[in-house]
């Protein structure tokens, strides 16, 4: 519920991500990284707490980030900077 600290926009039935099967782990983590990679690389924003209980797997299957409280935004050069590092770090070229 909302409250004076706390803002609730819509209640997610879900289970922990960590706490589902390895099978679906293993195919929801690949969505995760392209969803945080879009969110720094892309939007020059992201969420900033993504421990094991903000990553819920919905009813439907589908991963769910919840509690954006804690978001920072990151200006375009650094998010060039960072993207020459992680393309660098594809191709091995870490020298």
């Amino acid at each position: 519920a909302t409250s004076r600290c706390v803002l609730t926009t819509e209640w997610i039935e879900g289970i922990q991500l960590a706490k589902s099967s390895p099978a679906t782990i293993r195919k929801l983590v690949p969505n995760g990284v392209k969803v945080f990679l879009i969110q720094l690389l892309d939007m020059g924003f992201f969420h900033s707490d993504p421990h094991p209980g903000n990553l819920l797997v919905d009813t439907s299957g589908r991963l769910v980030l919840i509690d954006f409280g804690l978001c920072a935004e990151v200006e375009d050069l650094d998010t060039k900077g960072m993207t020459t590092a992680i393309v660098h770090l594809m191709q091995g070229d870490v020298s």
